[in-house]
């Protein structure tokens, strides 16, 4: 049985196709809360593009037809913003054979090394049944962030 974690008060939450052609909502989702928190404007430039390679990724590694959607979760911290992106039914797969020898390198894969670079934390993880996966970004404000200010007077 799962234990449901009671959510953030103002945590958005929602539902979209897993196909390419909406990975731009969740984009602009991710970006409105960051502009909501008065992110600069690099950070939410950063964190557009984690999100598209976090959902993307997600995309690639579906192994069924019929896809279900993928579930985008924003929770904005004091001094963060938290994305979870699961994709029911999906495993992604490592570049570690069982037997420790490395596999030709997965291109899907350089997507969470960009991801690490732009955001302050990446983690994955499986579901209890490894029947889905949790791609989790967290991005902090920079260091001398203003709540009084926009984005443009920090600068």
């Amino acid at each position: 049985m799962r234990t449901q974690i009671e959510p953030a008060a103002d945590s958005i939450d929602f539902r979209f196709p897993a196909k390419a052609e909406y990975v731009s909502v969740a984009r602009l989702a991710a970006a409105a809360v960051a502009a909501r928190q008065a992110f600069t404007y690099d950070e939410i430039e950063d964190l557009k593009i984690a999100v598209s390679e976090a959902c993307n990724a997600l995309i690639a590694a579906s192994k069924t037809l019929r896809r279900s959607p993928l579930r985008l979760h924003l929770v904005p911290e004091n001094d963060a913003l938290v994305i979870r992106v699961e994709a029911p039914g999906t495993r992604l797969e490592f570049n570690v054979r069982a037997n420790g020898d490395l596999r030709p390198l997965d291109e899907r894969l350089l997507g969470i090394f960009l991801m690490q670079s732009l955001v302050d934390e990446v983690d994955i993880r499986h579901t209890g049944d490894l029947a889905s996966i949790v791609l989790r970004l967290a991005k902090r404000r920079r260091e001398g962030f203003n709540a009084g200010s926009s984005p443009a007077e920090q600068d």
